[in-house]
């Protein structure tokens, strides 16, 4: 922007009395999220086509109005920024955007909530508790053993928690848990714990000071074991046994250019027309800024054990997993990897003593040479079992019966541990392997139960010939079910290749990722389970939700959003809206 409208502008902003700030270092770090495009970028080409014009640090739902009323005033452009971990170019600002961009920084909103629960009795008493507590938590809160605590008002069914400290401006720090036993659902997401990110839509971040971990992790010595036993209390549990958002949401709190969104019953289920809880689940950052949730939350469980089963084949894990499924005995985490998965967690072991070769040679000449198993076909299965002990005996007892009806064998507690946990170590891996030539992603999608298979299969056999016809020797695809549904299933891909001989290995990537995700869509997968569209799957979002769909998005967007401040570019392109 021009000096002189750049001065009118700040003058505008100063005026709400929300703090912001025009340094580079702050436009740089919120002008991008970690696809491997932006990664690439940022580490080798030091490119940045465009940055948000001023970084804005509002407190509270009333901050957030001030600004978005500026900015629709004033003809700006709010892009909502929480965790920057989002993988679909979603906080990525459009190139051709010629007003100002203001950088919404949810981070320090996370001050203040409440928790609602029928009984108020210390969880370490032996009380049962209410199924139906809530939670109120505000954009940016942290809370994975976070320094919180419940006052206890035994005349009240309120009860305050205090967070004691919100996410600096220039880092991100995580608090502590003070051991009460109650957390919140949604913090069950895999290796996330921030509980809004940037007001588009509600899976979190990743968690700070992970990547110091994987650092000593990957030079593969003894920090490994002492690792491992700490992950359990340095990461939440999984999100399958308590669902979706979508399912833990009672209500959302929204900002918009015409006014705040909120619907004012807190009901279990209220039935008043169109549920506008969706809408603004899937909007991504493109009709306003989510401030608050009221969320529902469970007890902790009293256990928690890990298992772990190796099947002969990827076809006879699917088999079992629907099975699981179909008896809906899911536990509360269960993840099929691929034989190329499974491998590749032989390289995060610990270096094995003698007494372990040992035992693991026999082990594995039991299961290749007397069971059958072949070793470029078997795969394993990481399960997560929770409840009380005797709710986890049943399962485990369930799970392990199906199990070896389709071929099954439980290989153990420690495997288990150690392969899921795996699954947090892959989102690092990317970085660190592209300082050694090997670009690569992930990607996901949902399918029904009768094309997992087949989607796998012809994932892996598209991307094969396209590297192929590029000349590209060396690559690799791998897939894991990583959640399960009556009706179908979540798949997550891994792609990467050797691109020393590229000169432009991240244009080349983006090319392959965009033929998977047609092989997917060909094959009855949904265009995302989770990451969302963003920008970079905007491509396919019109033929997803028909002409029809298409303008009942414009529709509601130009209601809600008439001066288009939220000019994110997210699901549709500018030039389409």
């Amino acid at each position: 922007m021009s000096t002189s409208l750049q001065r009118s502008v700040l003058s505008l902003l100063e005026d709400t009395g929300v703090s912001l700030s025009t340094e580079g270092e702050d436009r740089l770090y919120r002008s991008h999220g970690q696809t491997n495009t932006e990664i690439y970028q940022l580490k080798y080409t030091s490119i940045m086509k465009r940055m948000p014009d001023v970084v804005m640090w509002p407190e509270s739902t009333e901050d957030v109005e001030k600004v978005v009323q500026v900015a629709h005033d004033h003809n700006l452009v709010i892009i909502p920024f929480g965790g920057g971990t989002n993988v679909t170019g979603a906080v990525a600002c459009p190139e051709n955007e010629l007003r100002t961009i203001i950088s919404l920084d949810t981070s320090q909103m996370g001050l203040r909530g409440h928790l609602e629960m029928e009984n108020t009795q210390h969880p370490n008493e032996d009380q049962a508790f209410s199924e139906h507590a809530q939670s109120t938590v505000e954009q940016g809160t942290y809370a994975h053993k976070e320094e919180s605590s419940l006052d206890e008002t035994k005349s009240s069914r309120l009860q305050r928690i205090k967070v004691q400290s919100a996410i600096p401006k220039k880092r991100s720090n995580l608090l502590k848990w003070n051991g009460w036993g109650y957390r919140d659902t949604l913090f069950e997401d895999s290796d996330s714990i921030v509980v809004l990110r940037g007001g588009r839509y509600l899976p979190a971040c990743k968690l700070p000071g992970f990547t110091e971990w994987a650092v000593k992790t990957f030079d593969f010595d003894r920090h490994y074991k002492r690792a491992v036993r700490e992950m359990p209390q340095a990461f939440p549990s999984p999100k399958m046994s308590s669902s979706n958002i979508e399912d833990l949401l009672v209500q959302v709190t929204m900002v918009t250019a015409r006014g705040t969104l909120e619907r004012a019953c807190l009901g279990p289920r209220v039935s008043c027309g169109p549920d506008f809880n969706h809408i603004v689940l899937g909007s991504e950052g493109t009709l306003g800024v989510i401030t608050k949730v009221v969320l529902k939350i469970r007890p902790q469980p009293r256990c928690q054990k890990f298992g772990s089963i190796l099947f002969p084949n990827f076809e006879a894990g699917v088999k079992c997993l629907r099975e699981i499924a179909k008896k809906r005995c899911q536990p509360s985490s269960i993840r099929l990897v691929d034989n190329v998965q499974l491998k590749a967690g032989q390289f995060f072991r610990p270096d094995p003593g003698y007494l372990e070769l040992l035992t693991d040679g026999l082990k594995k000449l039991y299961v290749t040479k007397i069971l059958g198993f072949r070793d470029d076909e078997m795969c394993a299965a990481t399960v997560l079992f929770e409840g009380d002990p005797e709710d986890v005996k049943n399962n485990e007892d369930k799970i392990y019966s199906i199990a070896k009806r389709y071929g099954g064998i439980p290989a153990g507690e420690s495997n288990g541990r150690r392969g899921y946990m795996l699954t947090y170590i892959i989102a690092y891996i990317r970085d660190f392997a592209c300082d050694y030539y090997f670009i690569g992603d992930s990607f996901e999608t949902s399918v029904p139960w009768d094309k997992t298979v087949l989607l796998c299969i012809n994932v892996k056999k598209r991307l094969t010939q396209e590297c192929t016809a590029l000349s590209i020797k060396f690559f690799e695809t791998s897939c894991r079910v990583t959640q399960t549904y009556d009706a179908g299933s979540c798949i997550y891909f891994y792609f990467g290749f050797n691109a020393r001989d590229f000169e432009n290995p991240d244009q080349t990537l983006t090319y392959l990722q965009h033929c998977a995700r047609d092989e997917i869509i060909a094959c009855g997968g949904s265009l995302s389970h989770h990451h969302g569209v963003g920008k970079i799957r905007s491509h396919w979002y019109p033929e997803h939700v028909s002409q029809v769909g298409l303008e009942l998005y414009r529709s509601t967007k130009q209601a809600l959003d008439p001066n288009n401040v939220f000019a994110s570019g997210n699901l549709l392109l500018p030039s389409d809206l």
